[in-house]
């Protein structure tokens, strides 16, 4: 299993890449748990067809493993994506107010998810992506300890086989810059991958690829940014510095 990193549609990509060169058609469920996924994201990927991709929209993940274990059961998946944990609940978390104590409530569920998880990846050739960010520790404050930590427990840290880090890079020297209508917008960003755990080959390698924004961002952008100007040029709003 593989786990961390950040945005939405940040690994569909790597879902283009287990498409083999044979053109197998590959069975995908893309859990949406944030309830972001679009599937115009898979019209930009060319080995990434629509009748390939089942989005499921669950949060609940008494629910979600449910129907998930009847689809493994019945082998009818290759490839189960999960976005993301962070946006998991359980029913004792969805049942009770935000007074009521739910420690740990997660991570059980996940820890026993996860352990099911190795025998069915073990029977058949399912291949199971985990998303998930990272949040910063307010415990640590001030102390010692780690800064940053992960939703769901210690049980899919140790569980995943792969963890790829995925960054992005602040820096505009990787990045490339248009300028339209006389504004610089940012059209393409760098991604840097880190491999933090491979049991499948050599840890701690990077890599980096240049990510496409919004490939309709120029004309969005353009839109957009005419209707600013003639709102402002009319009198609709008005702009004070950097503000409107």
């Amino acid at each position: 299993m593989a786990a961390k990193s950040t945005t939405v549609g940040k690994l569909i990509e790597n879902l283009a890449a287990f498409r083999p060169d044979d053109e197998e058609q590959l069975s995908v469920l893309y859990v949406d748990a944030e309830g972001t996924f679009g599937t115009k994201f898979i019209k930009r990927f060319k080995n990434l067809k629509k009748d390939d991709m089942i989005i499921y929209k669950e949060h609940i993940i008494e629910d979600l493993w449910e129907n998930v274990e009847a689809m493994i059961d019945a082998q009818a998946l290759d490839i189960l994506v999960i976005d993301s944990i962070g946006a998991l609940q359980t029913n004792q978390e969805s049942e009770k107010t935000m007074d009521e104590s739910t420690v740990a409530a997660l991570p059980k569920k996940l820890n026993t998810m996860i352990k099911k998880f190795y025998k069915a990846t073990e029977e058949s050739k399912l291949t199971v992506i985990v998303m998930n960010s990272e949040y910063t520790n307010i415990q640590t404050f001030g102390s010692y300890g780690p800064k940053n930590v992960l939703k769901g427990g210690q049980s899919l840290k140790y569980g995943k086989s792969v963890s790829l880090e995925l960054k992005k890079s602040y820096s505009k020297t990787n990045a490339t810059i248009e300028t339209i209508n006389g504004e610089e917008v940012m059209t393409e960003v760098m991604i840097e991958y880190t491999a933090k755990k491979n049991k499948l080959g050599a840890p701690m390698r990077s890599a980096s690829t240049m990510l496409n924004v919004n490939r309709e961002v120029r004309q969005t952008f353009k839109y957009a940014l005419d209707v600013i100007n003639y709102a402002t040029k009319f009198g609709i709003i008005e702009k004070a510095g950097a503000w409107f």
